[in-house]
C-alpha cells in the first residue's frame, strides 16, 4: 500500500530543501530520492513516477510546493520581447562581469565538461559558469556536427574533458565514440593522437583516452551512494559485453543527489587548479572592472523613451 501522502510530503520537504541550496530539481530527481528513501513504500517505476507528477501538480496548486519548485528542462520559450523602459547602466554592469582574462590561460590547461543529460545542465553549469568551464550537452551520442562546431576547445592538446553520464552500455560507450569523433579531427588538423586512444575498453572508467576522464557516473559512486538501478535494456548491441562486467543492473545519473553532483563537479575542477595563479588573475581582473564601473558611473545615459 502506497502512502501518498507521507509521498507528497516528503517531496515538499526535498524540494524546499533543494531550492535553499540554490537547487532546483527535476521531477526525475525527487522521484529518484524518494525511492532511495523508500518513503511511503514509493519505488522505482513508471507507474509510481507517473502517480507523483498528478500528485505534485495538485500539491502546487495547494501551494505545498511552489510552482517554480520543479524545473523543467524540456520545455523552452523563445521570444523577442521589446521594453522601452531598460536600465542601460545595470545591463553594463552585467557585461562587465565578464571582462577579463581567462584564468585558464595562465593554469596551462583548460577543462570542459561533457554532459550526457540535458535535464542536469542547470546544475552542472552553475558550477562550471564559476569557474569558466564550458559544459557541452550531448543529449546522448553526439553528432559529428555539433562537435565540429566546438573544434576550439575540444581539440586543444592541453584540454581534459570530464564526462557525465549515465552507467550503462550506451552511456559507457559515449566516450569511447567522443574519442574517435574527436580523434577524426586532431588528425585532419595534423595533431595525431593516435596513442591517446590505444587500450579503448568497456571499464568503470568509460573511455580511456588521456584527454577525457569519466567523472560520474562510476561504479564506485553507484556503490558509495546506494543508487537505485534499473535493468539494462537488452535490446542495445552493447549489454552483452556490459552485463559480463556490471551484471545486469543500470544506474542514471539523475539518480545521483543534485546536492551530491554539484559537490562532484565543484571538487574535480578545484582539484585542477593552481589556487595562486588562479587567484592572481581574478585580482587583476576584479582590478580591471572596478575601473571600468568607476567610469561608468560619470556616463550619462539619457535614453527614455520619446515622447510625441
Amino acid at each position: 500500500m502506497i502512502d501518498w501522502t507521507a509521498i507528497v510530503d516528503k517531496s515538499a520537504e526535498l524540494v524546499k530543501g533543494y531550492l535553499a541550496s540554490g537547487i532546483r530539481p527535476t521531477l526525475r530527481q525527487v522521484h529518484y530520492r524518494l525511492a532511495s528513501l523508500q518513503v511511503g513504500g514509493y519505488q522505482n517505476t513508471k507507474n509510481c513516477y507517473k502517480t507523483l507528477s498528478k500528485k505534485l501538480v495538485q500539491a502546487r496548486k495547494d501551494n505545498l510546493i511552489p510552482w517554480n519548485g520543479l524545473a523543467d528542462h524540456g520545455r523552452s520559450r523563445q521570444w523577442h520581447q521589446l521594453d522601452k523602459n531598460l536600465d542601460f547602466k545595470e545591463i553594463l554592469k552585467l557585461y562587465i562581469d565578464d571582462l577579463g582574462t581567462d584564468p585558464w590561460e595562465a593554469q596551462g590547461k583548460r577543462l570542459a565538461i561533457w554532459l550526457e543529460k540535458d535535464a542536469l545542465a542547470g546544475i552542472v553549469s552553475d558550477v562550471a559558469r564559476r569557474f569558466y568551464v564550458p559544459v557541452y550537452i550531448g543529449r546522448g551520442y553526439s553528432s559529428w556536427t555539433f562537435v565540429a562546431d566546438n573544434l576550439g576547445v575540444l581539440t586543444d592538446s592541453n584540454v581534459l574533458i570530464l564526462h557525465l553520464g549515465d552507467h550503462d552500455p550506451s552511456g559507457l560507450d559515449i566516450e569511447r565514440s567522443l574519442g574517435e569523433v574527436i580523434g577524426y579531427f586532431n588528425d585532419k588538423s595534423g595533431f595525431n593522437l593516435a596513442e591517446a586512444f590505444k587500450g579503448l575498453g568497456l571499464d568503470d572508467l568509460g573511455f580511456n583516452h588521456s584527454n577525457v576522464r569519466r567523472l560520474g557516473l562510476t561504479y564506485g559512486l553507484v556503490q558509495e551512494h546506494k543508487l537505485l538501478p534499473s535493468f539494462t535494456k537488452k535490446a542495445d548491441s552493447r549489454a552483452a559485453a556490459y552485463v559480463a562486467q556490471y551484471g545486469d543492473q543500470c544506474w542514471e545519473l539523475d539518480a545521483l543527489d543534485p546536492t551530491v553532483l554539484k559537490a562532484l563537479v565543484t571538487q574535480a575542477i578545484d582539484a585542477e587548479i593552481d589556487k595562486d595563479g588562479w587567484a592572481k588573475v581574478e585580482s587583476e581582473n576584479q582590478q580591471r572592472r572596478d575601473k571600468v564601473l568607476e567610469q561608468l558611473e560619470d556616463i550619462d545615459l539619457d535614453l527614455e523613451e520619446t515622447q510625441e
